[in-house]
């Protein structure tokens, strides 16, 4: 089977037109023709049926296409990963991160830029929660991740970068607003705004709670940080949170929590048994280097 042939045969199908298939290709409609009858004397199957003055993929077609498509991009990934061995230099690194790495994912790879500016390596970023982006990873749509209290997969190399330090966040409008401290045991006294369970910090915070033996007084749900900073504002409850710069800290006080385990562990991950680009294997490296200063 002919690669070339194949590439033939996809823009055929796109265009369903010979005469600007083979325009778009560069070559003559006859060569188009021979191209396509010797994939279909090879198959034994039509791949294309008349429609009118056009033509248009048979059954047979369409479901090869599929195939064909799939098996041209893995071929074009081939080539890239290549590509990159052969030039260390260059390379790009599909970056995916969580929320506890909004902050930190920018610092680090700009960082990494300005001390290695011989290095023309690009940056493709992704952020989700922590279960979607080891999805995501674990389906090779990213290369790396830094992601928080992620669960223990066995198909995932993780290791750990830092801990979070999580706060109890209230109004400044909050009679708590008057203390710096809350201990573990008055958490359960108000209301708390928190994170659907899919979110890996609401697990973390849930976690949290069992091992301390309290039940939290839950009052609403919400999707992401900063509608709950929003409700926090207006006093409608406390959240726990991870302090972070994007917070309103004229409107949001952050109370510590008299406990050692109110943290939220940050790991960077890759796949198990799965190929890195130079490139990636170079800002993993340096992501590992950076969190050990």
């Amino acid at each position: 089977m002919n690669l070339r042939h194949l590439e033939f045969f996809v823009e055929l199908a796109h265009t369903e037109h010979m005469a600007k298939a083979a325009e778009n290709l560069g070559i003559t409609q006859p060569s188009l023709s021979y191209a396509i009858s010797s994939i279909e004397k090879e198959l034994g199957v039509p791949l294309f049926e008349k429609d009118g003055r056009n033509i248009k993929l048979s059954k047979y077609g369409e479901i090869y296409l599929r195939y064909v498509k799939a098996g041209l991009a893995d071929f074009s990934k081939g080539n890239t990963y290549i590509s990159e061995l052969v030039d260390t230099n260059s390379g790009t690194v599909r970056f995916g991160f969580s929320s506890a790495a909004r902050e930190v994912a920018p610092v680090i790879v700009n960082n990494f830029k300005h001390e290695n500016p011989e290095q023309h390596i690009s940056f493709y970023f992704e952020q989700d929660i922590t279960s979607i982006i080891i999805k995501k990873l674990l389906d090779e749509k990213v290369d790396l991740a830094i992601v928080a209290n992620p669960d223990d997969l066995e198909a995932v190399n993780l290791t750990h970068l830092f801990d979070q330090q999580l706060y109890l966040a209230v109004s400044v409008n909050s009679p708590l607003a008057n203390q710096d401290k809350i201990s573990v045991n008055d958490l359960a006294s108000y209301p708390l705004i928190t994170y659907p369970h899919v979110n890996c910090l609401r697990q973390n915070i849930d976690t949290f709670f069992e091992r301390a033996g309290i039940e939290p007084n839950i009052s609403m749900v919400l999707a992401d940080t900063a509608p709950i900073m929003n409700f926090v504002n207006s006093d409608f409850g406390v959240a726990i949170v991870p302090k972070s710069e994007l917070i309103n800290q004229h409107k949001i006080k952050f109370l510590d929590i008299d406990s050692d385990a109110a943290i939220n562990p940050v790991y960077v991950a890759t796949k198990k048994d799965h190929f890195l680009s130079p490139a990636t294997k170079r800002i993993l490296a340096y992501i590992k280097e950076y969190y050990k200063k």
